[in-house]
């Protein structure tokens, strides 16, 4: 694969990036301090290589410092957020969709997140 000789995203992985980067953005409120957070994490994501995501996909320490260079969540709550997607089982499809770059599978296993109620949980769960 050419993105794991080089480094470098792929085209596909640019679309999926680039759409990742607007689901951030589309997250704005209209509130100053939180739209410079979403701003920032949504500039930081846009910049990182997809197989930095993807080997933090692999790797528990790696997704917290990912978590926590590309979000405003502080070094414990990325801790806990990177031990509960790696330690709850309703998360292992997705780690591994987005290890092995398969974009389609991984927005599919986002949205059954989503749907559920495993994002907002995880999300209630870390800012306790």
């Amino acid at each position: 694969m050419i993105r794991n000789a080089t480094g470098n995203d792929t085209a596909s992985d640019k679309v999926v990036k680039s759409e990742l980067v607007k689901k951030v953005k589309s997250k704005k409120t209209g509130d100053a301090t939180k739209d410079k957070k979403i701003d920032r994490a949504a500039s930081v994501l846009g910049k990182k290589k997809m197989s930095q995501i993807m080997s933090a996909a692999n790797d528990q320490t790696q997704a917290a410092n990912l978590i926590e260079s590309s979000s405003s969540l502080s070094k414990d709550q990325s801790q806990r957020a990177a031990q509960e997607i790696f330690s709850n089982d309703n998360y292992t499809a997705l780690r591994q969709a987005v290890s092995s770059g398969n974009w389609y599978q991984a927005y599919q296993q986002y949205q059954k997140l989503s749907g559920n109620g495993q994002l907002n949980q995880l999300q209630q769960d870390i800012n306790q």
